[in-house]
């Protein structure tokens, strides 16, 4: 499914017309940071706002496996977004114990500031690989977990800075920007925010905020093709791996064998 819909509509369709995946609790949006093919997976990008420690193991499994897919990288690195490493809140101190008990490639909290300023520099470097900071590192991620509340914020900003230096720089108008405008190539259509957790592929097209009809086009061209990915990729099994990882250790949590 692709739909130009709002993206509230999106997640709730996926969630009722596929259905959940066999151990998650709720569905995942999942949107890139920074360049298409080298940026950084968010989860959750805005589809809920509480969370609790087993729904952000969930994105960081479900984020891991789109990452691997959509990065082409065996063990992508994933990052515990918080608002600043001293405001872990109970939940990302519980997620954190068992984000580093399950077989991910996790490194740590990282910082929505250094989030931030990394996706604007990501953004201006082109042969970028990649962004990130972890404990003051330069380590770079694949995926950054966090609740919808805070991923729909880091996102909004994100962008909306990313679109204001855009006009700024091409003086205020749509008509002097650069030609990649409204195109695959250009940054401000992000190919789609994915739905993950749901038995099915589901992607809701972007279109550029303040572009043309031609912008909110490429957009849906930019979805269809994260859609065929995902389905060529065979992205579902992927998930329903992952989330079965989990379920494994939720059962060895709770003291049942096998």
């Amino acid at each position: 499914m692709v739909s130009i819909a709002p993206i509230e509509s999106v997640v709730a369709a996926a969630q009722f017309t596929h259905g959940l995946l066999p151990g998650a609790t709720r569905a995942v949006l999942a949107a890139i940071l920074g360049r298409q093919d080298a940026g950084v997976v968010l989860c959750d990008a805005g589809s809920a706002g509480g969370v609790t420690a087993d729904e952000l193991a969930q994105s960081a499994l479900l984020g891991s496996a789109y990452a691997a897919l959509r990065f082409a990288v065996d063990a992508p690195r994933i990052g515990l977004l918080a608002p600043r490493e001293a405001l872990l809140d109970p939940p990302r101190r519980l997620a954190d114990e068992l984000l580093r008990s399950l077989d991910l490639n996790y490194v740590g909290p990282c910082t929505v500031e250094s989030v931030l300023a990394r996706s604007e520099r990501a953004d201006q470097d082109r042969a970028a690989d990649g962004w990130s900071s972890v404990a003051g590192s330069d380590r770079r991620l694949e995926v950054a977990v966090t609740d919808g509340y805070t991923g729909d914020v880091v996102l909004s900003t994100v962008r909306g800075v990313s679109s204001w230096e855009r006009r700024n720089t091409a003086g205020g108008t749509d008509a002097d920007l650069d030609p990649a405008w409204g195109t695959l190539e250009d940054p401000d259509v992000r190919g789609g925010t994915i739905v993950l957790g749901v038995d099915g592929v589901a992607v809701h097209a972007e279109r550029t905020q303040g572009g043309s009809v031609d912008a909110g086009a490429g957009g849906l061209l930019a979805a269809l093709r994260l859609a065929s990915l995902a389905v060529r990729g065979d992205l579902v099994l992927r998930t329903r791996a992952a989330m079965a990882t989990l379920v494994a250790r939720r059962r060895a949590l709770a003291g049942l064998a096998g």
